[in-house]
């Protein structure tokens, strides 16, 4: 797959060269410093301060005349990571003689002293020194050597002098947290950049595979291990083919590696701005970049990357996607099942109505049943998930890769036995947590989604049915029957709610309820309904004509099949027929 995408990352770099990467690039938050190299001297300019601002999506400092320009110069000055230093006491983090990476702390932490700073110059006055303990690290070194010719060892020494004088008298806020980044450079910007690109590629050359030792070489070629997402040590022997003469999983030559490691540089960019959706369609020779909680309206099929930044950029997920439509083939619609007053309703993000498309159908889950704690945490680890309610983090875990798999990748498979596994757990929390308002709205949700997944009214006029069959049956006088067990297990519900009601507590105890949630049999429905009626049986109201005919009936009923929790819950949820008289009396 990785191919694939280099396919078109090679094509789309051809084009816009290095622009592609560097237009994204985003440097790392800090005081970034030029220094004109001019013929009479070096001239200090002013501090430039850059940071990502992640909570607006911004970068601070980018309005300044000179940011493009050290957006280059910055790039070509990186270290391919912190395990591959010039600076043998990784103190100095930046690349060539011609910039000067540190952590503001070393300064106040006296790390930095002059012997690293001499230490850093002449390893870039001689790199031999680095690789010549090394065969196949000197050999690639020799290689960008015979081609930009040996360091200009004059112009190294001007720059150390000038480091070594002037570096500990700059103003900086060594408490800072961040880089105090330094770049040398000359009058003519072209000039410049030029020279930061030959001395970057001094360094990289020798550092872009993981292991130079594991090289080979081929048809005068070498072949090695890049360095992306991937690291093969003495940690990690589990890597290694034990069977092949190569042990290494796959090789790449030094034009595909520098390739390689450009298109992670790339994804990098994105990360950084929080872009870590990629989808590259392979048909139309794109990749484009979304935010983490936005979906592709476009995209048809091809490639999904999950990118993450960390001290790399990450790929956390990759998969093909064969068919993906942002667009429901026919709408979902939530539906008011039990009866919701119009301010309740005006309280849900989601709202009742018809989703369209995967992005509504996200929110709608992701409010309803998770309280917008789903979007957010696809992919967060479950300890930093500060979550404190466990149901709901338990089936958020549960749920969140099969969710994430359907509204970023298409994919359905499985869909409705999860959303009838977690939504009746989750109502029943609510329930138990006495919020009855939030309750309503999950049922209405789930029901929702059974009538949609089955393709049917099935729960909609289920549910109408039973409750006008109940409020017939407890407003007559005449001798009546359940019609069948939905509508005796919706009067279970209806005769909980309504003896709960009859507590003087403010906040109803779980013990009330819960042992009807979880009932298995209807033996234990009805002792805990005896248990619940002597708590409240002084209250007047329990001697009403239909309150009395409701409970007489559910206790002599003896239903056959297994406790039908959506009716029972139903019946909790919706409101009390008991009181519907009373209330057109008045």
């Amino acid at each position: 797959m990785i191919k694939d995408c280099l396919r078109i990352f090679e094509r789309d770099l051809a084009e816009k060269t290095d622009a592609l990467i560097l237009d994204n690039y985003v440097p790392k938050d800090g005081t970034y410093r030029l220094i004109k190299m001019e013929s009479d001297g070096f001239v200090l300019d002013e501090p430039i301060e850059i940071r990502y601002d992640k909570r607006n999506d911004r970068i601070e400092g980018d309005s300044d005349s000179n940011y493009k320009f050290l957006q280059q110069l910055d790039y070509y000055s990186k270290l391919v990571e912190m395990n591959k230093p010039i600076d043998p006491k990784k103190i100095i983090h930046s690349n060539q003689y011609l910039s000067f990476f540190l952590k503001k702390e070393s300064l106040d932490s006296g790390k930095v002293t002059i012997d690293v700073i001499d230490g850093y110059f002449e390893i870039l006055k001689s790199p031999r020194i680095k690789y010549e303990k090394k065969k196949k690290a000197l050999k690639l070194y020799e290689l960008v050597e015979a081609e930009i010719s040996q360091p200009d060892t004059i112009l190294i020494q001007q720059i150390q002098n000038w480091i070594k004088e002037n570096l500990f008298e700059l103003s900086v806020d060594k408490s800072q947290k961040n880089y105090l980044k330094l770049f040398f450079v000359f009058s003519d910007k072209e000039k410049t950049i030029r020279l930061y690109q030959q001395e970057g590629k001094r360094y990289l050359l020798p550092n872009i595979y993981n292991n130079n030792e594991s090289n080979i070489i081929l048809h005068d070629k070498v072949y090695g291990l890049p360095n992306d997402n991937i690291g093969m040590n003495a940690k990690k022997p589990y890597l290694e083919h034990k069977t092949r003469k190569v042990k290494e999983p796959y090789l790449l030559s030094l034009d595909e590696v520098l390739l390689q490691g450009k298109f992670f540089d790339y994804l990098m960019g994105q990360a950084s701005i929080g872009r870590v959706n990629a989808y590259v369609d392979l048909k139309q020779n794109k990749m484009k970049f979304y935010k983490a909680t936005e979906l592709p309206a476009e995209f048809k099929s091809g490639i999904f990357l999950r990118l993450q930044k960390g001290k790399e950029v990450e790929i956390h997920s990759c998969d093909v996607i064969p068919d993906y439509n942002y667009h429901l083939k026919e709408p979902l619609i939530f539906k008011e099942i039990i009866p919701i007053s119009e301010v309740s309703k005006g309280k849900s993000e989601a709202g009742y109505g018809p989703k369209k498309d995967l992005g509504e159908m996200q929110i709608l889950i992701n409010d309803v049943f998770f309280g917008k704690w789903l979007s957010g945490n696809y992919f967060t680890d479950p300890g930093d998930i500060s979550l404190n309610d466990g149901v709901v983090k338990f089936n958020l875990l549960r749920a969140r890769e099969r969710l994430f798999a359907w509204f970023y990748k298409g994919s359905t498979v499985g869909l409705d036995s999860l959303f009838r596994q977690i939504s009746l757990e989750l109502v029943k929390n609510s329930i138990a947590n006495g919020n009855y308002l939030k309750a309503k709205h999950q049922m209405n949700l789930r029901w929702s989604l059974m009538d949609y997944f089955a393709k049917s009214k099935e729960m909609e006029e289920r549910m109408a049915q039973v409750r006008d069959s109940l409020r017939l049956h407890i407003n007559t006088k005449e001798d009546w029957e359940f019609e069948n067990e939905r509508e005796y297990y919706y009067a279970v519900g209806q005769l909980v709610a309504f003896f709960i009601s009859k507590t003087k507590g403010k906040k109803v105890p779980q013990s009330f309820v819960n042992p009807f949630l979880n009932a298995k049999r209807d033996e234990i429905i009805k002792k805990r309904l005896k248990d619940l009626y002597k708590k409240v049986n002084y209250d007047m109201e329990m001697n009403d004509f239909r309150a009395k005919n409701l409970t007489s009936h559910v206790m002599i009923y003896q239903p056959q099949g297994n406790v039908d929790q959506d009716m029972l819950i139903g019946g909790f949820n919706d409101g009390l027929l008991i009181f519907e008289k009373k209330v057109e009396d008045k």
